[in-house]
């Protein structure tokens, strides 16, 4: 008794203004089994919902985490959440269809009216259709990520290029299609609407002409080819790992671990250095040695610096050089250069320290010195050491005693330099040659 009170007053106030009191009790007395079935139908659905759910959190999950990637997780979830309200809505428009409902207009839009059946069937199918469409948007995501699972196995990378570019063009296309079938669907004239976009096609051209670039940038990136997913790039100021070509722009990964996007107009016109394309990696460097090296051991060095290369397992045996090539303002210098087999950065570095060693090695064993730069100062007392022939240095005292000490006269220019004078003959150090000498020891 209570319960077909509670649908009496239900119905009354849904129709109100509509059935009278009187009206209302026939409504019941010939609709009821239309209700108990329209509920019917919408508690199977619920029943149903209940156990999909169930289903996919005991035996699909339990399957897709296993899996390293969590991916496969986001889309049986997301793929559920779509279907569980794509068939809530089917049971509501179902329902609505049962349920003998007055035509009631209550609704005026695109010159057409709508009774209260027909805005409720309208928001049902509308619904329908947009969990419909985002259901087949997670199934394409799904077909997209394995076939990019697929990809990743084979020689190429192209394929991982078009992936993203494939995939992003169907979900715009599958939403443009569902916007319009919706607006269809409430009575509004597509043509006329496309005809609109027509006359202001103009004016969104003008609009979208950085993205319009942006898409013919992506085509001339996937024809040319410059670089390719995981590929290490230079585009102008940029450096970095490649991660995605995508229809609008490119991603970059870059060494300290940031992203950055470049609009694929901008990259068409870039200059791009493409690392990950070189057959072997280039080492150039010098190696400045002492100036009091002879030449007898310039000449062992350098002859023993090109046997360490020509026999070194990771230097590659096409081309390289080594010369002694300039007399540098603080030093001698050889000039190195030479290629790596391995163009992988650890790998390149590991064969640059192991030449760099031997070098060192090489050097002791010949008994010579490398080269100091010009700025350095030695907080030790300086030994003036006697110069090969030839060779004139700058901070040698010029005095007379040890110029004859230089020609052969005398054995040590400190014996007859002024040190003496300075004591003996001025004590406050005024008398020029003092100085000198004192500047000289």
């Amino acid at each position: 008794m209570g319960f077909a009170i509670a649908i009496k007053a239900g119905i009354l106030a849904i129709f109100a203004g509509e059935l009278g009191n009187e009206q209302a009790i026939e409504y019941i007395r010939y609709s009821w089994l239309n209700w108990i079935v329209a509920f019917l139908i919408v508690l199977a659905v619920l029943v149903l919902r209940r156990f999909l759910t169930w289903y996919i959190n005991h035996r699909v999950l339990l399957v897709t985490k296993a899996t390293a990637s969590d991916d496969d997780d986001k889309f049986v979830k997301e793929m559920h959440k779509s279907v569980s309200w794509l068939l809530l809505f089917f049971a509501i428009w179902l329902a609505v269809l049962i349920i003998p409902i007055p035509d009631t207009e209550i609704l005026k839009l695109a010159k057409t009216t709508y009774s209260l059946r027909e805005v409720l069937q309208q928001i049902s199918i509308t619904l329908i259709i947009f969990f419909l469409a985002r259901f087949l948007n997670w199934i394409l995501e799904a077909i997209i990520y394995f076939a990019k699972r697929k990809a990743e196995l084979s020689d190429t990378k192209i394929d991982d290029v078009l992936m993203p570019i494939i995939r992003d063009a169907i979900k715009v296309i599958l939403w443009i299609f569902t916007a319009l079938i919706i607006i269809q669907l409430w009575g509004f004239n597509i043509t006329t609407l496309i005809a609109g976009l027509g006359i202001g096609g103009l004016a969104v051209a003008f609009a979208a002409q950085d993205t319009i670039s942006n898409i013919f940038g992506s085509v001339t990136v996937l024809i040319d080819k410059p670089f390719e997913v995981g590929d290490w790039v230079k585009i102008n100021d940029v450096e970095g790992v490649v991660e995605e070509v995508g229809m609008r722009s490119t991603r970059i990964r870059t060494f300290a671990k940031t992203q950055i996007t470049l609009p694929n107009s901008k990259i068409t016109s870039s200059v791009i250095e493409n690392f990950s394309r070189m057959p072997i990696r280039r080492i150039k460097m010098r190696i400045g040695l002492a100036y009091w090296t002879t030449s007898e051991q310039m000449y062992e060095f350098v002859d023993e610096s090109r046997k360490l290369l020509r026999t070194h397992p990771g230097v590659d045996q096409r081309y390289w050089l080594v010369y002694f090539d300039e007399f540098g303002s603080c030093d001698l210098s050889i000039f190195y250069y030479f290629f790596t087999k391995s163009t992988v950065w650890a790998e390149y570095l590991a064969v640059r320290q192991d030449v760099n060693l031997k070098l060192m090695k090489l050097a002791q064993r010949i008994g010579i010195d490398f080269a100091y730069p010009a700025s350095v100062q030695f907080n030790t007392e300086l030994k003036v050491a006697r110069p090969q022939p030839g060779l004139q240095l700058d901070y040698m005292p010029k005095h007379a005693a040890q110029e004859d000490y230089y020609s052969g006269k005398s054995e040590d220019p400190h014996l007859e330099s002024d040190d003496t004078q300075v004591d003996d003959d001025s004590g406050d150090g005024n008398d020029g040659s003092g100085d000198d000498a004192g500047d000289g020891g």
